[in-house]
Order: C-alpha cells, then sequence, then structure tokens
C-alpha cells in the first residue's frame, strides 16, 4: 500500500494550520486529540460561517472516518471509501494507532492495477448517464435545484458552451472551497449560501475520456491526472461520468460473484470430471469469499502410475497459498486438496479477526 505523507495537527490547533495544508495538498489533514486518532479535515469539511479560521479550532470542523491499516485488504479499502465518499483517509499502525499518513482514491486505483482487479469492460459499461449540464454563471441554489429534480449528483459546468469542470453534492454540502484569502480570512461577496456562484465551488481541472475506452485505459488516466472523475464523451460531446467510486463499486459487486478457476493436467479419461472438481474447489473458496481477496486460482492435477496429485495456487490480495495433495482416487485427492485449504484460510481468517478484536480493546 502506497501511503502518502499528511499534516498532523492537535485538536487545539487553529483551523487555519489545516486549511493551508489543504490548499496546498488538495487533500486532508488528520486531527489527534489525547494522542488518539480523532478524525480528518478536508475541502468538504469547512463549514461556511466560518470567518476567522485562525480563531476556529481544528476539533470542530474535523469528522471521523474509518481508518485504514497497512495490513487491509483491497477490498477494505474499496468498503471504507464507498462509506464515507473521502478523498483521503487516515492509514494507522496497527500496534501503536498511530496515523502513518493518508491513502486516497488513486492510491487505491494503484493497487488495483497492480492486483489485476480490473472488470473487462468499456467505460459505457460503468459510467453514469446521462451527463446532465449546468452553465457557470448558475448558483448554488440552481444546482441544488436542478440535482434533486433530475435525481443525480453530479453536474458538468459549462463555460461558453463548453466543458469546463464538475461540479458534485458533495462539493455542496455547505463547504466554501476559497480561490482566495485575505490574511486568514474566508472571501466571499454573497450573504446567502445559495446566491453563490458555481466558480466558487467548481472541482479544478477537467479530465476527459472516450466512452469507447477500456476501464483500464480510464484508470490510468485518472492516475495520470490525479483526477477522481472523468468526464466521458462521444463526438466531443458529454455522454457520460466515471467517477473513482463507481469503479469501486463496480469491483465489489464483481467480487461477490464466483471466481473461475483454471484447472489443467486433466487426462482424457478424467475431463468429465472437471465440472465436478471446480465445483469442489469452489465450495470452499466462496466460503470465505467475503473475508478475502481471491485474485485468482489455479489447479494443476498430475497422474502417475498409482496416485494422483493436485497442487492449487490461490492469490490472494496480500498472500498466496499453495496446497498440494494426493491419493488414489481423484475426488478422494479432490477432497483433501479442498480440506487443507479450508484450514488454511479459516487459520488465517481468524489470525485477521483476532488483529481487529485486539485493536478494538486498545
Amino acid at each position: 500500500m502506497e501511503v502518502k505523507d499528511a499534516l498532523i495537527l492537535d485538536a487545539d490547533e487553529p483551523l487555519s494550520k489545516a486549511l493551508n495544508e489543504i490548499l496546498r495538498t488538495g487533500t486532508a489533514v488528520i486531527i489527534m486529540k489525547n494522542r488518539s486518532y480523532l478524525g480528518l479535515i478536508d475541502d468538504r469539511n469547512i463549514r461556511l460561517g466560518i470567518t476567522d479560521v485562525s480563531k476556529a479550532k481544528c476539533e470542530h470542523s474535523c469528522v471521523k472516518t474509518s481508518v485504514l491499516y497497512k495490513e487491509s485488504t483491497i477490498l477494505d479499502k474499496l468498503n471504507a471509501f464507498l462509506t464515507g465518499h473521502f478523498k483521503a483517509l487516515p492509514v494507522v499502525d496497527i500496534k501503536k494507532s498511530l496515523p502513518l499518513g493518508l491513502i486516497t482514491r488513486i492510491e487505491v486505483l494503484k493497487d488495483l492495477l497492480a492486483l489485476r482487479l480490473i472488470p473487462r469492460k468499456s467505460i459505457s459499461e460503468v459510467m453514469k448517464t446521462p451527463a446532465y449540464t449546468i452553465d457557470i454563471n448558475s448558483t448554488l441554489a440552481n444546482a441544488k435545484t436542478k440535482m434533486k429534480e433530475l435525481g443525480t449528483h453530479r453536474l458538468v459546468v459549462l463555460k461558453d458552451s463548453y466543458p469546463y469542470g464538475i461540479l458534485s453534492t458533495f462539493d455542496m454540502a455547505a463547504i466554501l472551497k476559497p480561490k482566495g484569502r485575505r490574511g486568514e480570512r474566508f472571501i466571499t461577496e454573497v450573504d446567502k449560501e445559495g446566491d453563490m456562484p458555481l466558480s466558487e465551488l467548481l472541482r479544478e481541472g477537467l479530465t476527459v475520456v472516450n466512452k469507447d475506452s477500456q476501464l483500464e485505459d480510464a484508470i490510468k488516466k485518472m492516475i495520470e491526472h490525479t483526477s477522481p472523475s472523468l468526464l466521458v464523451v462521444s463526438n466531443n460531446k458529454p455522454v457520460g461520468l466515471l467517477a473513482a467510486l463507481d469503479i469501486f463499486k463496480e469491483v465489489l459487486d464483481l467480487s461477490k460473484e464466483h471466481i473461475d478457476i483454471s484447472i489443467s493436467g486433466l487426462t482424457e479419461d478424467d475431463q468429465q470430471y472437471h465440472e465436478d472438481v471446480r465445483k469442489t474447489i469452489m465450495d470452499t473458496l466462496d466460503k470465505f469469499s467475503k473475508s478475502f481477496t481471491i485474485v485468482s486460482v489455479s489447479l494443476h492435477i498430475k497422474k502417475n502410475k498409482s496416485v494422483y496429485i493436485a497442487k492449487i495456487l490461490v492469490d490472494l490480495d496480500k498472500d498466496r497459498l499453495s496446497v498440494s495433495a494426493e491419493d488414489y482416487k481423484l475426488n478422494d485427492t479432490i477432497a483433501k486438496l479442498s480440506k487443507e485449504v479450508y484450514t488454511l484460510l479459516n487459520k488465517k481468517k481468524g489470525i485477521v479477526k483476532n488483529r481487529k478484536k485486539s485493536r478494538i480493546e486498545e
């Protein structure tokens, strides 16, 4: 897991320190209280109405989040980001409970690529459609009304009829991301939140991808431009939106389906048992689908003069299991193999469970 350095502040420190770091990095700041993790501050947590950030305390703007560990699986990361919709999440030392840094959605996308967990799909199969638009001269109130009427969470902002940026409900959750400051005070020329021009809230930067491109290509573009959302176009016209969270949900949904298995080495006489062998192994692995990310499974069977020898490799998110078994009959060999796989995975599950229990008790 790639962990980014993060500024760690005490709950009593002024919000201005957090704001400076957020504007510099575009991510978040970790807040501690009594030497324990308290929460995060990002540009979506800072409420309107704070006129002097040098006097406001960090504690009043921080939000409690899920935490991740160096030992967290890819499923842990996906679920954590989907639960809170945060730009970044803290990575904490599993023993000392001290923050090590931050992980953003971009780092999770990198992990998905490295683990080869990206579905072989086109962008059009995953993107949210249609791409609703709004003019940049509209106000926050206009955008809220339009989102509610259309039942959407994102709008493409147009400037002179051309796509200029993307606005989401999370950007609008009573948050002001200032483009400028006077000293340590927010600058705003509006008296009412609803009158705020969209240019004040607009997410900076716009990355475009063609709807016929593959999902993997889109992820590489997100990583290259450090952009967790893309505008999808066809013939240079907006047709949809693709966000990292859409990809996370797609991978999670697919992880709930049966993992396929590669089986080799069966003789012509034993090919008729291919499906029975596959089902026996998959029934065992399915019992652990919620506990581990099973990336791939390969099984090789070799028949000697008197015995069958079977060897299975199970690639997990952070580990690889290698198990072998042998017996005089094929079905007995596979039964033994399946039992060994179950024993090892169950033991591994127990270790993970005990670690989580220890963290709670601490």
